[in-house]
C-alpha cells in the first residue's frame, strides 16, 4: 500500500546510503558528498595517467630520448608511482595506439606505423570495425608503402573481415596493382575466395583492371575456376572489354614479361598488316560471350525452335537487362531452318540502329545452342494490349500504325521484307512505343513485288498474292499494315473464320466488310491497303511509302517527331516497381514467368571440367563438324577499336609471331537442352 502524500516512510535507507563507498562513513556525513568527492578524486588520478601517456606517446613519434618508468611517474603522487608501469602499457594505451595505428594504415602513414609497431607494444593484427586490420586499411586504400611495412612487421596477410575479405582481395577489388603485387611477394594466395567462392581474379574482373589481373596471373590464380554461382572471372568482366581476351585464351600473352619480350620467329611472314587483321580478329574472337555471361532471371515465352529468357549481365554488367532468345541447333537441323535463323540475325543486325525495331546487341554458340541478345521491351505485345483494350480509337491506332510503317519503311531501304507482322511480332517498351521483333521469316535481298517466293506467315494476315504463290515483295508488308490497322480498330483481323479454308478463299475472293463507325479516312486506308493486286496497293506506287505516311488518316501525325520518338504514346504499359531493380515482367503470360529455368539452360552443364569437353570437341563427328560449319558466321559482338591494352596484346603476339597459332577460345557450355 503506497504512503498518502506528505506521509512518506523515510525509515528505508536511500540507494546511495547503501552504496559500497560511504557504508562505514560517518552518519553525520552527507552521502552525496562522499560519492562526489571520490568521483573528483578518480578524475584527478586518470588525468594525471593520460598526461603521462601522451608524453610517452610524444616520445615514440618525435624519437625523443628513452626514460624509465621512475621517471615518467614523477609527476604523480608516492601512492601511484608503483603502478607506473602498468599504466604505461595499460589497455587504454594500447587501444589509443592501435587506432592510431589503423589511422596512420588507412592514410598510408608507414612512418608512423614504424614508429607504433617498433616497440611491439601494439599488435599489428589488431582487429577494429568489422573485424578489419591494419593491413584491410592499407590495402584498401592502395598504400603499397604502408602494406609493406606492416607485412614486415608481422601483419598477417591470411586474416579476414567480416565479409570475409582477405588484403588481397580488398586491394583487387579497389584495383591497386602495386599493393597487390606486395601481398603476392609476401606469399598471399592468389586462389583464396571469399564466402561467395569469388578470389581476387574475380574481383580484379568484375572493374576491368587488367594490371591487377596480370599480377595474379602471373602468380597463379586460376582462371578457370567458378564462383559458388557457377561463373567464371570473364563472366564478370565489363563485356566487350580487353580483360576478357586476357581471362580467356589470350592469357597466355598476358604472362609474357613484356620486360624479356621471346624472340620473333624469322621464317614467318613479315607482312605486319596481315599481322594485324589476324590479331585483331582473334582479338574480337576472344571477346565472344556464352550464355554464362548473363543471369537467367525469368522465361518470357516460347516457339517452336526457340524460348525467350529475361536475363541481366553478370558482375559489373548487372545493371543490364535483357532480352535473350535461344534456339535449339538440333530442331533447327532437323527441320532445315538454319537459313531462317541467320536471316533473323542478319536483318536485326542491320537494322538495330531504328527506334522502332528491337536492338540486337550480341549473337553467340554454345554446342548445342544459338542465342540473340537483345533489347528487353517489358510492356509486353500488341496483342495482350489489345485484348485489355478490346479496341484502339482512330487516334491511338494512327500512333501505333505510324511507329510500324516507318520500322517497314526502314527494312525497306535495306532491301528486305518483314513477312510476318501480326500483334504478336510488335512489342511494346515501358514507354508504350512500339518495336518490330520476330524477323525469323523475313528476307533479304528484295527488289521488286516479285523478289520472294516462299509460303510462309500467319494466316490471319496472309496477302492475297502470298497464297496465290504469284512472288511478293515489299507490297506484302503493306496488306499486312492494313490487316493490323483493321484488327487495332475492330478487335479483329478481315475476314476472320475459325476454317482456315474459308479464310483463305475470304482473303483471295470475299466481300470486305467493314464498319461503319470507322470514319471515312480509315475506311478509305483500309481499302487500299488491302488491295488484293499488289501493284495497286497503296505504297507500291512511284512514290512508294511515302503515298502511306501523306494518307488523311495521318493528317494528326508529325512524322518528323514520331522518327525521333518526340511524340508521347496513347498509355504507357502498368507495370510494378520492384525493390531489387529487376524489370517487371507482368505483361507476359504468368505461364511463362512461373516456369523454372534449368542448370543445363543456364550454361552450367559440364563447367567444371573444359579440359573434358575440348576433348570432346576435338572427338566430334562429322555431323557436329557439319553443324558448326553451317553456324560458323553466326556469332556477334559490335566491333570494337584496339585500346592501349589491346595494342599491347598485339605487341607481344608480334613479337611471338604466334597469331596464327593461337587456341580458339573455350566453349565452356555443353548444353543438351532441347526447346
Amino acid at each position: 500500500m503506497n504512503a498518502s502524500p506528505g506521509n512518506e516512510d523515510y525509515s528505508r535507507p536511500s540507494i546511495l546510503e547503501d552504496h559500497e563507498l560511504v557504508r562505514g562513513v560517518d552518519k553525520s556525513s552527507d552521502p552525496k558528498d562522499v560519492v562526489i568527492k571520490q568521483l573528483l578524486e578518480e578524475n584527478r588520478q586518470l588525468r594525471e595517467q593520460l598526461a603521462v601517456k601522451d608524453q610517452i606517446i610524444h616520445d615514440l613519434e618525435t624519437g625523443g630520448s628513452a626514460r624509465s618508468a621512475a621517471e615518467y611517474a614523477a609527476p604523480l603522487s608516492a601512492s601511484k608511482r608503483a603502478m607506473a608501469p602498468q599504466m604505461i602499457l595499460d589497455l587504454r594505451d594500447v587501444k589509443k595506439k592501435q587506432i592510431q595505428l589503423f589511422d596512420a594504415a588507412e592514410l598510408g602513414n608507414w612512418h608512423l606505423i614504424a614508429t607504433l609497431l617498433r616497440d611491439n607494444v601494439v599488435d599489428v593484427n589488431g582487429v577494429g570495425i568489422n573485424q578489419t586490420t591494419a593491413l584491410h586499411l592499407a590495402a584498401k586504400m592502395n598504400h603499397p608503402l604502408a602494406v609493406k611495412e606492416l607485412l614486415s612487421r608481422g601483419a598477417d596477410h591470411t586474416t579476414r573481415n567480416g565479409d570475409s575479405y582477405t588484403p588481397l582481395h580488398l586491394a583487387a577489388k579497389a584495383g591497386n596493382p602495386m599493393c597487390v603485387e606486395e601481398l603476392l611477394a609476401a606469399g598471399a594466395d592468389p586462389n583464396t575466395t571469399d564466402y561467395h567462392g569469388n578470389g581476387a581474379i574475380h574481383m580484379a574482373a568484375e572493374i576491368g583492371n587488367i594490371a591487377v589481373a596480370k599480377a595474379l596471373i602471373a602468380k597463379g590464380a586460376r582462371i578457370d575456376v567458378a564462383n559458388a554461382s557457377g561463373s567464371l572471372p570473364v563472366h564478370l568482366s565489363p563485356i566487350g572489354h580487353p580483360i576478357r581476351v586476357l581471362l580467356g585464351s589470350g592469357a597466355n600473352l598476358a604472362a609474357t614479361n613484356p620486360n624479356e619480350p621471346p624472340k620473333r620467329n624469322e621464317r614467318e611472314t613479315n607482312d605486319t598488316e596481315v599481322a594485324h587483321v589476324a590479331f585483331k580478329n582473334k582479338y574480337q574472337q576472344d571477346l565472344a560471350l556464352g550464355p554464362r555471361d548473363f543471369e537467367f532471371v525469368k522465361v518470357l515465352g516460347r516457339g517452336a525452335f526457340a524460348k525467350v529468357y529475361l536475363v541481366r549481365g553478370k558482375g559489373s554488367n548487372r545493371d543490364k537487362w535483357y532480352a535473350l532468345k535461344a534456339y535449339n541447333k538440333q530442331a533447327i537441323v532437323q527441320k532445315n531452318q538454319a537459313q531462317y535463323i541467320h536471316t533473323e540475325k542478319a536483318a536485326l543486325q542491320a537494322c538495330s540502329d531504328h527506334p522502332y525495331i528491337v536492338s540486337l546487341y550480341y549473337a553467340f554458340q554454345s554446342q548445342d545452342r544459338l542465342f540473340l541478345v537483345m533489347e528487353y521491351c517489358g510492356g509486353g505485345d500488341l496483342l495482350s494490349a489489345l485484348t485489355r483494350r478490346k479496341a484502339f480509337t482512330e487516334s491511338e491506332a494512327a500512333f501505333y500504325i505510324g511507329e510500324i510503317s516507318l520500322a517497314l519503311s526502314h527494312l525497306h531501304s535495306k532491301n528486305i521484307v518483314f513477312r510476318d507482322l501480326k500483334p504478336e511480332n510488335v512489342v511494346m517498351d515501358l514507354e508504350g512505343h512500339c518495336l518490330l521483333t520476330d524477323f525469323g521469316i523475313s528476307k533479304e535481298g528484295i527488289k521488286d513485288h516479285t523478289s520472294a517466293n516462299t509460303f510462309c506467315g500467319s494466316p490471319m494476315y496472309l496477302a492475297p498474292e502470298m497464297l496465290s504463290r504469284s512472288g511478293h515483295g515489299f507490297a506484302l508488308d503493306w496488306y499486312s499494315v492494313g490487316a493490323l490497322l483493321f484488327e487495332l480498330l475492330t478487335g479483329l483481323p478481315p475476314y476472320y473464320t475459325n476454317d482456315k479454308k474459308q479464310l483463305f478463299h475470304n482473303i483471295l475472293r470475299g466481300h470486305l466488310v467493314i464498319p461503319d463507325y470507322l470514319s471515312n479516312n480509315a475506311r478509305d486506308l483500309i481499302k487500299r491497303l488491302l488491295h488484293r493486286d499488289p501493284k495497286q496497293r497503296l505504297g507500291s506506287g512511284p512514290r512508294g511509302d511515302k503515298e502511306i505516311f501523306e494518307h488523311p488518316f495521318f493528317a494528326g501525325v508529325d512524322w518528323e517527331r514520331l522518327k525521333r520518338r518526340e511524340l508521347p504514346p496513347p498509355f504507357k504499359p502498368k507495370t510494378t516497381a520492384d525493390p531489387t531493380g529487376m524489370p517487371d515482367t507482368s505483361n507476359f503470360p504468368q505461364a511463362f514467368t512461373d516456369q523454372e529455368i534449368s542448370d543445363i539452360e543456364r550454361g552450367f552443364e559440364g563447367r567444371s571440367d573444359p579440359n573434358a569437353q575440348q576433348v570432346r570437341r576435338q572427338s566430334s563427328n562429322s555431323k557436329d563438324k557439319d553443324d558448326r560449319r553451317l553456324f560458323k558466321d553466326f556469332d556477334f559482338t559490335p566491333e570494337l577499336h584496339l585500346d592501349h591494352e589491346a595494342k599491347q596484346f598485339e605487341k607481344l603476339a608480334l613479337q611471338e609471331n604466334s597469331y596464327k597459332n593461337l587456341p580458339a577460345p573455350a566453349l565452356l557450355e555443353n548444353d543438351e537442352y532441347s526447346i
